[in-house]
């Protein structure tokens, strides 16, 4: 509308000029995923927080007084109650006052809305406690987004957190870290590396050693690089970036495969300390799916008048960012992640023992935000999920394969279904010719190892209990 002008030079306005715009959204995935960030959200995750915060009588963690006094009142000031009164003139003492004077209001709930008596102070504490999810879902072939969430409810969150929004995708950026090695180091799934602690010297002459999320064996045994993303291990991709020597090199190379955010090019990158939201996460991960290619994500193919002249029309741009087969290694290893690694539960949970898919799961230090991207050959589908302040999160089982990965999973399952939406359990990756097929050898014990782990999640333990609770140097674990 700002680019073009109607026939008699006024510009058009797009409510009322009878545009038609035609967008690349399926109304059927676009319900599914609706429906399946509701389900989680409502059965899963909610009561989680909803039952940490009665037992912790807490809601903002890792925080001093002054910080969540400071939430509390850049909450205040951004409510349309506080922009209403200063509007009408009353001053800050008595805006304060309102504030915390009990008045009838109506509230969100993932059971509806609900008819209360509080306090406005007290109404954006509840707020701030009900968790949030963002989902994303596109057609890796074309980069058309087929289903778009961007919060739980637009009424009372309007904040975008799909695209707007940025958080830490922690290990979500692993599988980038692995494709470089593959396609700059010349490594392949199989190559073995000891299952050591990794100290790398940084540029300004400090070591850094990250750590695992829990009390794992690190006793130099031999295990190949695709162990290392199944099991989403820290020392594996801090082993990588030691070998890579240039850490911009590597976050240039994940620029090129779609993700554009600012990466601070530091040895650290490879464990997800920079920020990027599920659309840019998601457009990446589509990148293996489309035979090395990303195309970026759209939203919009053509723009009409009344008339039905075309005004404006959109096709995504695309490049080359990895060879055919360096993506095809890739989505082996992906496919590796589920069949016996940290995404096992995609597997077992929603019977895709059938289904050619791959997946990774991504959690940021302290539970603040968990993630998963699934990625099928036509279907390419993400998740985040955390609080709108990054100090209210899930203390325990907040991790991205138990809280992020099921709303994907619920998705896909709801799809693959309904069986007329171009989507089927028989679709294939496209394999290059004589592409070699990688078998490392760990699946079957991996396997092994996953089904334990899920037996004793089942039963409320851990398989590798944290001796204490992580330092800000073990960042970024799944």
């Amino acid at each position: 509308c700002h680019k073009n002008r109607k026939a008699d030079g006024t510009p058009y306005n797009i409510y009322r000029d009878g545009l038609k715009i035609y967008t690349t959204i399926n109304s059927t995935m676009q319900r599914y995923a609706e429906q399946a960030v509701q389900k989680q959200l409502a059965e899963v995750i909610q009561p989680q927080m909803d039952d940490q915060y009665r037992r912790t009588k807490q809601l903002f963690f890792e925080t001093t007084r002054a910080e969540r006094e400071q939430i509390m009142a850049r909450a205040v000031r951004y409510s349309d109650r506080y922009r209403e009164m200063r509007h009408a003139g009353f001053s800050e003492r008595d805006i304060e006052a309102a504030f915390d004077k009990p008045c009838s209001m109506k509230v969100f709930t993932y059971k509806g809305e609900r008819d209360t008596l509080m306090t406005p102070r007290d109404s954006i504490r509840h707020h701030k406690r009900i968790m949030r999810a963002a989902f994303l879902a596109l057609d890796p072939r074309t980069g058309f987004v087929k289903a778009y969430v961007g919060g739980p409810n637009f009424r009372y969150f309007k904040y975008d957190m799909a695209k707007q929004g940025k958080r830490q995708i922690g290990s979500t950026i692993k599988p980038f870290i692995y494709t470089f090695a593959i396609d700059h180091l010349g490594l392949s799934p199989c190559t073995p590396v000891p299952n050591l602690p990794v100290t790398i010297e940084t540029a300004n002459g400090t070591a850094w050693s990250p750590k695992e999320a829990g009390k794992v064996p690190q006793e130099g045994e031999l295990h190949p690089l695709s162990w290392g993303l199944a099991l989403s291990r820290n020392n594996y991709s801090a082993w990588i970036m030691k070998q890579a020597k240039e850490p911009a090199a590597v976050a240039d190379f994940i620029h090129n495969m779609g993700i554009r955010s600012y990466i601070d090019p530091v040895p650290a990158l490879c464990l997800g300390t920079s920020e990027s939201n599920v659309f840019e996460v998601v457009s990446a991960f589509s990148t293996f799916a489309n035979q090395g290619v990303h195309t970026d994500a759209i939203f919009v193919t053509r723009i009409e008048d009344r008339q039905g002249n075309v005004i404006a029309s959109f096709i995504p741009p695309s490049q080359d960012a990895v060879s055919e087969r360096t993506a095809y290694t890739m989505l082996s290893m992906l496919q590796g992640v589920v069949k016996g690694g940290t995404a096992g539960r995609l597997k077992w949970q929603f019977g895709f023992d059938d289904v050619e898919i791959g997946g990774k799961t991504g959690t940021s230090n302290k539970n603040r935000d968990a993630w998963f991207v699934g990625v099928a050959p036509r279907l390419v589908a993400g998740a985040w999920v955390g609080g709108e302040d990054q100090a209210v999160h899930l203390v325990a089982r907040g991790e991205g394969s138990v809280v992020a990965l099921p709303i994907v999973g619920e998705f896909l399952k709801s799809v693959y279904d309904n069986g007329t939406l171009g989507v089927s359990r028989i679709d294939k990756f496209v394999r290059p010719a004589s592409m070699p097929r990688y078998d490392c050898g760990w699946v079957k014990e991996a396997e092994e190892e996953q089904k334990l782990r899920e037996a004793l999640e089942a039963e409320g333990e851990v398989l590798f209990p944290q001796e204490q609770e992580p330092t800000e140097d073990e960042l970024f674990f799944d």
